[in-house]
């Protein structure tokens, strides 16, 4: 579980390092709550409104308290969030399979287990690494 952690850590790193390098300015949160706010405001149709998803029941829920407490206990949704923890450990698992099988990961497992740090070809430039074509592919078979 470490090295897997480890793996993914090192994974965002890199591509938060790419995204600011080939990224100009991208527009802060608060800036796009500020573009959202003026559009609502100036359709008459559009109206905001907060709510909460329960991914296990595939259901929007008004962000009151009370809803939100109904919703909880209801039997449904107890029902459903066993079975959607069971569906996220077996996809869970499906995925370490899936990232542990490939060949530059199995490499970097194997410095890991013998103590050495797996990520030292950081050092090279992301155009320099020779396998960063297939990290990619395995990065988008992971998500």
């Amino acid at each position: 579980m470490a090295f897997l952690h480890g793996s993914m850590v090192n994974k965002f790193r890199k591509n938060v390092l790419r995204k600011r390098n080939n990224a100009g300015a991208e527009p802060t949160l608060d800036e796009i709550q500020r573009e959202l706010s003026k559009v609502v405001v100036e359709e008459v149709c559009l109206s905001k409104v907060e709510m909460i998803l329960c991914l296990a029941c595939h259901t929007h829920i008004p962000a009151a308290l009370i809803s939100l407490q109904n919703h909880l206990q209801s039997s449904d949704h107890l029902k459903n969030k066993s079975e959607f923890t069971e569906t996220q450990k077996r996809e869970s698992v499906l995925a370490a399979t899936s990232i542990m099988t490939n060949p530059i990961v199995k490499a970097r497992f194997e410095k890991y287990q013998k103590g050495e740090n797996p990520f030292d070809d950081e050092k090279l430039a992301p155009e320099d690494c020779p396998h960063e074509e297939a990290e990619d592919e395995l990065n988008h078979v992971a998500e």
